[in-house]
């Protein structure tokens, strides 16, 4: 399982706190995500927000890049937000490398 970082922005007339219809739609949108993540084989490790920033982070663990792009596709992330997809690793998984 590969981690990977998902940075979202959006600009404030797109923001679903201010937009009725990116509301309805990110509400709708939302309550799918873990029938979605599961289809995909797909852990949600952090979800979060910077509001002020207009700004999502998420951190997942996937089979791969390809698994974690259909969640982008699927959760329709993109309709309202640009997106950073990078891959990384675990701090634990960085330091275990350094030991050998």
């Amino acid at each position: 399982m590969g981690v990977f970082i998902l940075d979202m922005k959006h600009l404030p007339d797109m923001c679903p706190m201010f937009n009725e219809e990116v509301r309805k739609h990110f509400n709708e949108q939302s309550h799918k995500m873990g029938d979605i993540a599961a289809k995909l084989d797909i852990k949600i490790l952090l979800n979060v927000g910077v509001t002020v920033e207009h700004n999502i982070i998420m951190v997942i663990e996937a089979p791969s890049v390809e698994a974690a792009e259909n969640f982008i596709m699927e959760m329709e992330f993109m309709s309202f937000n640009v997106v950073n997809l990078r891959h990384a690793q675990l701090s634990e998984d960085i330091m275990k490398k350094l030991s050998n």
